[in-house]
């Protein structure tokens, strides 16, 4: 028998048609304010907003629309643990020749990304196996997976699995709102308590 042990539980979600035009059109009428820089220490990469996008502007829409496919996911997971959270939204913006480094996201428990504007063809993301060893091996060789952008699209994953975005080669502009989510710490008393009970 194979078990599949250790598996990494990406998921993803598209908008529908009347969701969708509700976040659009929220992001469309703040979009053009939000200041992008690009990060000093990354060279030329992508240009970010510096501020969580979800203070700074009304986007309930997109933020009830991660909330519940968040819900989701950790339905999917059999997450039992507390269910409040944090999440903290930038804008990112792919010009022609922009790309995104391969990089984690930390302490953050779920990490995510909502296509707002791609052509599809701007730039895959792209996950990298989180066992770099598996390059080593002839049977267990699958050591990237991509996700095409489309536009209404949620794709949400383990904070801690490496990704990057490839190089946007296309005249278009890609935009993107990137996403942490952070759950609160459990208090000792219900640790101690699940641990207990098993």
């Amino acid at each position: 028998m194979i078990e599949l042990i250790f598996s990494t539980p990406l998921y993803y979600s598209f908008a529908e048609e009347q969701i969708l035009t509700g976040i659009q059109s929220e992001i469309s009428l703040c979009i053009d304010d939000i200041k992008l820089q690009y990060v000093k220490d990354w060279g030329k990469t992508h240009k970010i907003s510096s501020d969580d996008v979800f203070e700074q502007y009304d986007l309930a829409n997109l933020e009830n629309f991660i909330e519940q496919n968040v819900d989701k996911y950790l339905n999917d997971l059999q997450y039992q643990g507390s269910r409040e959270y944090k999440i903290k939204a930038w804008v990112a913006v792919f010009e022609t020749n922009d790309y995104g480094h391969i990089h984690s996201h930390g302490d953050a428990d779920i990490s995510g990304v909502y296509y707002f504007q791609t052509n599809t063809t701007d730039g895959e993301l792209t996950f990298y196996h989180p066992a770099a060893q598996v390059e080593l091996s002839r049977c267990f060789n699958l050591s990237l997976w991509e996700h095409i952008p489309m536009v209404g699209k949620l794709v949400m994953f383990p904070g801690y699995l490496k990704h990057g975005i490839f190089r946007n080669q296309t005249t278009d502009t890609r935009i993107s709102i990137s996403f942490n989510v952070f759950f609160k710490e459990r208090k000792r008393q219900e640790i101690e308590e699940t641990n207990a009970s098993t």
